[in-house]
């Protein structure tokens, strides 16, 4: 599989600080130990432009080892965030963990105490068994700012995100994270939002969250105008297809007059949810792949916030991200997608499958291509055209 460029800018300077490189998916197995928020000196072939001056700031995955516990999923180590920096004709490379409370809370305890999508946390090896049974049925403490998924520039501040409520800031330049965390809901009735909003060229902030109502579950779009969380609000909300299976959406597309949601049979199950926070589960273990079922296509307009009255379906499949989304001068609505045939992807990212030889036959493999959907606006009809 390929990675995306970003990722492969990342693993090619990290090489920088580290040596040769390993296979491009070997940097994913990685665990670093320790951080280095004193800049390294980057090796140098040719010459860098004078003209090329900037920074490009990531996060992702850092350390899969706490004491004796390790993360069972790629989604789920301790954000790190990099720093690459030109400027003077150097480049140097900066990282440093992010300062959150899920990362004090784990090295407090040595140990996993704040799990992610695929690992649950680990229970104290101190207590009895008793002591471990009565702590099923009280309720975890809601840490859920490791915000390993992206950084995104709102005016002059720096966010890091995840796929929770929770965000971070961080100082663009040493990468030291300021502050307490942002916490959404504290401003909009949401649960979670996703780690990839869209900024509109007025400052906007738009994204894709989740709640729910009386009714069964939400997918919400919210706003900040100009980047201000204070000023949060919903710009629209439409209920779930299905009660108790909400879909799992990792982003969404935007266009002049729409926002699309990509609704896939790729779900959480809420019975499964609610009994995994008392019974030690991982978010993973509570979703459910439907291959049998379509994907619908959530058109919302932007000026009312109403849903367009024709649903458009296609056979089932899923998407991490989208590629890109606009509208033509006879009424189509255009959506490339990096389409995933099976949500069962989720499955190949486990540590313990990653770890398989490639030419191990159990091991899970996976694909993604790009994918284009085009929707007729204007015309009643029920099927998405693909190409």
């Amino acid at each position: 599989m390929a990675l995306p460029l970003h990722s492969i800018v990342i693993f090619a300077l990290l090489t920088l600080a580290h040596g040769e490189p390993d296979l491009p998916t070997s940097s994913w197995l990685r665990h670093c130990e320790k951080d280095t928020p004193t800049p390294v000196q980057g090796v140098t072939e040719g010459v860098v432009p004078a003209w090329l001056e900037g920074r490009l700031t990531r996060v992702g995955p850092g350390m899969r080892h706490v004491g004796s516990t390790s993360y069972r999923h790629l989604f789920d180590p301790l954000a790190l965030l990099h720093l690459v920096t030109v400027q003077g004709g150097e480049v140097t490379y900066t990282s440093k963990y992010l300062d959150s409370d899920a990362y004090h809370a784990n090295m407090a305890a040595n140990r996993i105490v704040v799990g992610g999508f695929g690992t649950a946390p680990f229970p104290d090896p101190c207590r009895t068994l008793f002591d471990r049974v009565a702590s099923w049925f009280s309720r975890p403490p809601k840490i859920m700012d490791n915000c390993l998924v992206n950084v995104l520039q709102v005016r002059d501040q720096m966010v890091a995100m995840t796929e929770t409520d929770e965000m971070r800031v961080v100082d663009a330049e040493t990468l030291n994270t300021l502050g307490n965390k942002i916490t959404i809901s504290d401003y909009v009735a949401i649960r979670q939002a996703t780690a990839h909003p869209h900024v509109d060229p007025d400052g906007t902030v738009y994204n894709l969250a989740s709640s729910g109502n009386r009714h069964g579950p939400t997918y919400n779009i919210i706003s900040l105008p100009n980047g201000e969380i204070e000023k949060a609000k919903m710009e629209a909300s439409i209920l779930a297809r299905w009660r108790f299976h909400p879909g799992y959406m990792h982003s969404y597309a935007i266009t002049e007059n729409y926002f699309i949601l990509l609704e896939s049979p790729f779900t959480f199950s809420i019975g499964a949810l609610l009994a995994g926070r008392y019974f030690g589960k991982s978010f993973e273990e509570a979703m459910v792949w439907f291959p049998n079922e379509k994907v619908h296509f959530r058109v919302i307009e932007r000026r009312t916030g109403q849903e367009h009255p024709t649903t458009f379906t296609s056979d089932a499949f899923f998407t991490f991200h989208h590629i890109n989304a606009y509208e033509t001068s006879d009424d189509m609505l255009v959506i490339d997608v990096s389409y995933i045939e099976s949500g069962e992807i989720v499955k190949a990212l486990y540590y313990s499958n990653l770890n398989k030889s490639n030419t191990d036959p159990t091991k899970f493999k996976f694909d993604s291509v790009a994918k284009r959907f085009i929707l007729p606006m204007g015309r009643c009809q029920r099927n998405a055209h693909r190409k």
